[in-house]
């Protein structure tokens, strides 16, 4: 072969092996981005229940005030 095409050669290599490079770090951006929303979303959905049981904890526990009174007297009296 002539230098030449020895030139062109490597050219088209060097072509080939920078579009594959660009390519997987496509591919990777495109799959990390998808897998960064699916976590935020969980994320979301947990902060959504959390926010839900802590109503749900304060609503019991503003319903029931006289179990703390009749626990705190029981504690005081010594009968555990």
């Amino acid at each position: 072969m002539t230098d030449v095409a020895w030139i062109c050669a490597a050219a088209i290599g060097l072509l080939v092996t920078g579009l594959t490079i660009w390519f997987v770090r496509m591919f990777r951006a495109a799959a990390q981005k998808q897998q960064t929303e699916a976590q935020a979303h969980v994320v979301a959905s947990m902060s959504r229940e959390a926010v839900t049981v802590e109503r749900n904890m304060a609503a019991a526990q503003a319903a029931a005030p006289g179990d703390d009174a009749a626990l705190q007297a029981r504690l005081e009296a010594g009968k555990y």
